[in-house]
């Protein structure tokens, strides 16, 4: 099968001149930030893609690659491009892209839509961490 979506490399830095409605998810989504990235051993080989959809962007995905570990920080979907089946092609595209034996997803705690999506492809919850409002889920997959 064809993959509708590519990825490519995008600096943090213009992703909101990319994705003009991504500003808003970001400045709610900082507040998420430490607590997740503190569980990385360091941030040299965290990551952003941007996701094309007919070489057009949609949305992004950020992640780090750390001894064969894939962790999936951040994914986001243009809305009127949600529930098409594209943020879980990322994925996979992402996957595929990396040599990562395994893969994490950290999931913020009461996001149920994002565990249920996590779910269809192919994550499990592994545990969760209640740090207050910086709370998440830590979803795993075995990719090799």
């Amino acid at each position: 099968m064809e993959r509708r979506v590519t990825l490519t490399p995008i600096d943090p830095s213009a992703l909101c001149a990319a994705l003009p409605w991504l500003d808003k998810s970001l400045t709610e989504a900082e507040s998420l930030e430490p607590p997740l990235v503190s569980l990385l051993p360091g941030r040299e080989g965290e990551a952003f893609a941007l996701v094309l959809v007919g070489g057009e962007p949609a949305g992004y995905v950020g992640y780090a690659l750390h001894a064969g570990l894939l962790t999936i920080l951040a994914l986001a979907i243009e809305p009127a491009r949600r529930n098409l089946g594209f943020g879980a092609e990322a994925i996979y595209a992402l996957e595929e892209l990396n040599s990562a034996a395994r893969a994490l997803a950290l999931v913020p705690l009461g996001n149920g839509l994002a565990v249920y999506f996590w779910l269809r492809v192919g994550y499990r919850p592994v545990f969760a961490s209640d740090h207050g409002r910086h709370g998440f889920t830590v979803m795993r997959r075995v990719l090799r």
